[in-house]
């Protein structure tokens, strides 16, 4: 087995902590999360994920040895690079946004009939919605999710990419027929694309760059709250088993941090888990915004290996729930996320990408420091929930990040 300890660290490596003020910090579900994610909606986006083709839950792992190594009582894994065939939590919230837009055009409707909703899921629909057009910018995932979707559905997809993205991803998108097009610069530029091409071809936009008004990335959140469902329904089942008192989640724009805090706060109220997300120091948009206790960019330069997480703003959604439903903010060095990652590479544990390691790696890099553990209330009868968000899904980053040769062609 890898060697693993919680040594201490430089200054440099060591995380930053911040924890929500009491008198901010909520019991009972909040108002204005309710407005963003309340009981219909979930039940709505519950069912039709469920209902989407190959739709399993996602398996918790026990990670026994390193709840032993970090000083906690037990450290539970929820793997969504088990979510088939994407490898990443993504495919439960754009398919279904992407299945409401669809059956909105086709009712001529901003509230179409949730039976027709479960019509385009199951591809009944697809001659009618075969010139329909989706368009998004991604990094990697969301457009495979979309594109996924979009040929479930029957519709088509074009996808904007940063010209630096690797081709294995671009790759991944194109495998579901899915077209892709090149931008030059920082992400944001896609997205700008995306946007025109949105207006100009009357195009449905699923992602970064809609408009409130449309309900898309709130839909997104919806999809992704079964997340949590899935959890707690998993406890419920499993005798003995227990809610966690900590969860630990990865935040990029923070669409999908929010609706798992979100549903663990609508089911537990008070007595949820304390919800700790992890950023790393280069893009903490999250904890800035906690401490100033408004919406706050990032002012780091963005790079990091948790190439899913690199963003330089939390979205307006995001902060309502975060603002009082969150207890605490990790941000963390390269060098433990690095670290982690290559102790995830060896047989014993699950498989788990760059951007998916951010939550394990918050636990290790926190564990290590007695202060935080204090303010964030670890022990040793603490058990520990961490959202995986991702497994390997670009073989040639992962190899090249724990030192692998790439696999030759044949």
């Amino acid at each position: 087995m890898t060697e693993f300890s919680i040594s201490d660290r430089s200054d440099a490596d060591s995380p930053r902590v911040f924890v929500t003020p009491t008198e901010r910090y909520a019991g009972e579900f909040s108002v204005a999360a309710e407005d963003i994610l309340n009981e219909p909606a979930f039940e709505l986006a519950h069912r039709a994920v469920r209902a989407l083709p190959g739709y399993t839950a996602t398996p918790l792992i026990a990670l026994n040895d390193i709840a032993t190594k970090c000083g906690v009582g037990a450290v539970t894994v929820k793997v969504e690079g088990e979510r088939l065939p994407i490898r990443s939590f993504k495919l439960l919230g754009p398919p279904y946004s992407l299945a409401v837009q669809v059956a909105r055009k086709l009712a001529h409707s901003d509230e179409p009939d949730f039976s027709l909703v479960l019509e385009v899921i199951r591809g009944e629909r697809a001659n009618e919605i075969s010139q329909m057009l989706a368009v998004s910018a991604t990094s990697g995932n969301h457009g495979r999710a979309l594109g996924w979707a979009a040929r479930q559905f029957g519709c088509r997809c074009r996808i904007f990419m940063p010209q630096t993205i690797g081709n294995a991803r671009q790759e991944a998108i194109e495998a579901y027929g899915a077209e892709t097009v090149r931008v030059p610069g920082v992400f944001d530029r896609s997205v700008d694309r995306a946007v025109e091409e949105s207006r100009e071809l009357d195009a449905m936009l699923i992602g970064p760059g809609a408009t409130p008004e449309t309900g898309i990335r709130r839909q997104i959140l919806h999809g992704y709250s079964v997340l949590s469902e899935e959890w707690l329904q998993a406890v419920d089942l499993e005798d003995g088993a227990s809610v966690p008192t900590h969860v630990f989640i990865p935040v990029g724009g923070g669409t999908f941090a929010a609706a798992v805090v979100a549903r663990f706060w609508m089911r537990c109220g008070a007595q949820r888990p304390r919800m700790i997300l992890v950023q790393p120091h280069t893009c903490d948009s999250a904890m800035r915004s906690a401490r100033h206790d408004r919406r706050e960019p990032a002012t780091g330069n963005l790079e990091t290996i948790m190439d899913g997480l690199s963003v330089q703003q939390i979205s307006p959604d995001a902060w309502q729930i975060f603002r009082r439903g969150v207890y605490g903010y990790v941000t963390i060095d390269e060098t433990v996320a690095l670290e982690t990652l290559r102790l995830f590479a060896t047989e014993e544990y699950p498989e788990i990408g760059e951007t998916g390691i951010a939550a394990v790696a918050g636990l290790v890099a926190a564990s290590r420091d007695e202060s935080i553990r204090q303010r964030l209330g670890l022990g040793s009868t603490s058990h520990v929930g961490l959202v995986a968000t991702e497994g390997i899904t670009d073989e040639d980053v992962y190899r090249r990040l724990v030192g692998e040769p790439a696999e030759e062609s044949t």
